[in-house]
């Protein structure tokens, strides 16, 4: 498994560099990407959603997703089938 670990590493690089190409990635995009947890606890949020929920990024980390969706919850859960 670290063997397996240590290659994937070499590839795609350390999982801070990994993370911060995801987020340069996704910043840059024109659409709203947030990702949470198991938990549904924001991790990263993009300045496009930020900004739907009329925030800055900071006040969304680590706060549950469904705190700035509460208006919206059961169309979000119908739109996710659940």
């Amino acid at each position: 498994m670290r063997a397996q670990g240590e290659e994937l590493a070499g590839y795609f690089g350390s999982p801070d560099l990994v993370r911060w190409r995801y987020e340069r990635l996704s910043a840059a995009l024109p659409v709203a990407v947030a990702t949470t947890d198991r938990n549904g606890r924001v991790r990263s949020v993009n300045p496009t959603a930020a900004a739907l929920f009329g925030l800055r990024i900071d006040p969304l980390l680590r706060k549950p997703l469904f705190v700035f969706l509460e208006d919206h919850k059961p169309e979000f859960l119908r739109d996710l089938g659940v």
